[in-house]
């Protein structure tokens, strides 16, 4: 070999240390700058998608019930008159049976 080659191995094996320290933090902040990337890129994809559900079970729907309480208060009414219209049948039922009684009463008394 010749002189200069020597004196380049001699040069390389003196700094070996040197170099693969050099190399071994280097590797290592490639491998920390990856690992930071990769995190961001996960949690802002998870970030998306969780936005996106939850506008998604944030929606909310209205509901216009104004026919079906008209239909219900037009039920409960026309119950109310029915049961109006019922308790004065029984009231004049019973009237007319307590004239009955009072007549029969009278021509009893009469006799």
């Amino acid at each position: 070999m010749s002189q200069a080659k020597v004196d380049r191995y001699k040069e390389e094996k003196k700094n070996r240390e040197k170099l693969m320290k050099k190399q071994k933090r280097e590797t290592m902040l490639l491998k920390l700058a990856g690992s930071v990337v990769a995190i961001a890129l996960v949690g802002w994809i998870g970030f998306s998608v969780y936005q996106n559900v939850q506008a998604d079970v944030a929606n909310t729907y209205e509901v216009k019930t104004d026919a079906l309480d008209d239909y219900l208060n037009g039920l409960n009414a026309s119950e109310e008159e029915t049961a109006e219209a019922e308790s004065e049948a029984e009231t004049e039922a019973s009237a007319e049976t307590e004239t009955t009684a009072e007549e029969a009463q009278s021509e009893t008394a009469a006799e």
